[in-house]
């Protein structure tokens, strides 16, 4: 029987790979077995990131300014068309937030 909740060549997107919590969970994600897209602006820093992970060599860095929403669609295309397979998850620690109450967020306090 197969394992649901295997990570085995998962191909996860890990925004702010390039430091800090985004690191710590694309490095703990490739010890699980998944294959890690490392999403930063700071392709040196995304690199040092690579270098810690386990099995570097089955990872890709992608340096994207998610700042520049307008990109992101096309930005997610080329990449699955790079990696000859869907993304299977997501996890997203770029940049930082402010902490206020879901019902008061709007767009103007999101960007």
């Amino acid at each position: 029987m197969s394992n649901p909740f295997t990570l085995n060549d998962k191909w996860i997107i890990v925004t702010g790979a390039s430091s800090g919590i985004g690191a710590e969970t694309a490095k703990i994600l490739s010890q699980n077995g998944a294959r890690i897209i490392l999403v930063g602006r700071n392709e040196s820093r995304l690199q040092d990131t690579l270098n810690q992970m386990y099995n570097p060599s089955a990872h890709v860095i992608e340096v994207l300014d998610l700042n520049d929403s307008d990109a992101i669609p096309s930005w997610m295309k080329k990449v699955s068309a790079s990696i000859g397979s869907p993304f299977h998850g997501l996890a997203h620690f770029a940049g930082i937030q402010q902490t206020i109450p879901l019902r008061i967020l709007n767009e103007k306090k999101y960007r």
